[in-house]
């Protein structure tokens, strides 16, 4: 606990000048005319790119299955290799049907993801930490890393929590989209906790005691404020986007993620056009660029990352239909000023670093 304390106290020295970064660029000036900024190859070259946030498992473990090297799968074998992806976090999704047995469920998705990556050795690798995910990374394979989206999977009961870490577990998300023994949900009609319950309050405090990173998409407002509040580590958002640009629940109001990135948290962009632009029925990698140059502006370049929701059921902007596509938006952040650097933290270093102050090396 000493040792995380202390990361966090550099990383508020280091860092809380970064406000200075998004005032410079204010609307974030594009390249002049002529310029050119990195590649899409250069910067994959460079680090892992990782997504925080694909529900991928559900077509893999579905009563069809699908092969993890289906080209239909957004964030499937084949379009991370085509879009040069390091690093996919893929979680089990606990749905409301499943709740009163979510802990098997989870166990569900779980052995079946794990099965999945042990079938494709040379390709792919469970990953736990950022050591590991370099490693795979030098080794040309694309790391799983496991999550868990639905606090219900712990079935009220602490020592589960233990029991996913043990399994892999890195992160998970505490409530999906209605209130559970945790916590409230940002599209929930009830609101009994007016934030964190109780037992929530003691779920925070293990998940630091682990080293297991917190995330509050899909909480609600006053549940985000106990968890800031709370939490010991910093915490993540691994799939919203900005309440400003587009004021859907789901999304975090600018002080929320003012807190967010102020405590070195994450938070990674939706792809999902309903979470991107209000009442649109189409979108490209412009409206998502504009919540990435909003997050930043709020917080610092140290704060957004990727997180797709992608096999969500979602609709994806145009131009960034799977992950084989991500360079569109590559392209997008060059053009609009981000150098090398920057976009490297987006696409994968913010979530390197944020996994070794809270989960270790």
């Amino acid at each position: 606990m000493l040792l995380k304390s202390l990361g966090l106290f550099i990383f508020a020295i280091t860092f809380c000048g970064c406000g200075d970064f998004s005032s410079e660029r204010g609307g974030l000036k594009g390249i002049e005319e002529g310029l050119t900024g990195p590649s899409h190859e250069e910067i994959a070259a460079a680090i892992p790119i990782i997504d925080l946030h694909a529900d991928t498992v559900l077509y893999l473990a579905s009563s069809n299955p699908a092969s993890i090297s289906s080209s239909k799968l957004e964030a499937g074998l084949v379009n991370l290799q085509k879009g040069r992806y390091g690093a996919q976090v893929y979680v089990a999704w606990v749905a409301p049907e499943y709740r009163p047995t979510g802990f098997k469920r989870a166990n569900a998705l779980i052995d079946t993801l794990q099965k999945v990556v042990g079938g494709n050795p040379s390709t792919m690798a469970i990953s736990k930490n950022a050591k590991e995910i370099e490693q795979r990374f030098g080794e040309k394979k694309i790391s799983a890393i496991l999550g868990i989206e639905g606090g219900e999977a712990i079935h009220e009961d602490l020592n589960n929590l233990d029991y996913f870490y043990n399994r892999g577990v890195r992160y998970m998300t505490l409530t999906w989209n209605s209130h559970n023994a945790i916590a409230d949900a940002s599209q929930d009609s009830e609101m009994p906790w007016n934030g964190l319950s109780p037992f929530g309050e003691k779920v925070i405090k293990r998940m630091n005691e682990l080293g297991m990173l917190v995330d509050i998409s899909h909480t609600s407002d006053a549940t985000v404020e106990d968890v800031v509040t709370i939490s010991q580590d910093p915490i993540i958002a691994s799939h919203s986007n900005s309440f400003t640009l587009c004021d859907h629940p789901r999304n975090l109001r600018d002080d929320l993620i003012k807190k967010i990135c102020e405590r070195g948290g994450v938070i990674g962009v939706n792809f999902n056009t309903g979470f991107l632009v209000t009442g649109a029925s189409s979108t490209t990698v412009k409206n998502l660029a504009n919540h990435i140059d909003k997050i930043v502006q709020l917080g610092s370049i140290e704060c957004p990352a990727l997180g797709s929701d992608f096999d969500g059921s979602i609709r994806p902007p145009q131009d960034l239909s799977n992950a084989s596509q991500l360079s569109n938006l590559t392209k997008e952040l060059v053009k609009r000023g981000y150098s090398a650097a920057d976009i490297e933290k987006i696409y994968g270093r913010n979530i390197l670093r944020i996994l070794k102050l809270v989960v270790g090396e």
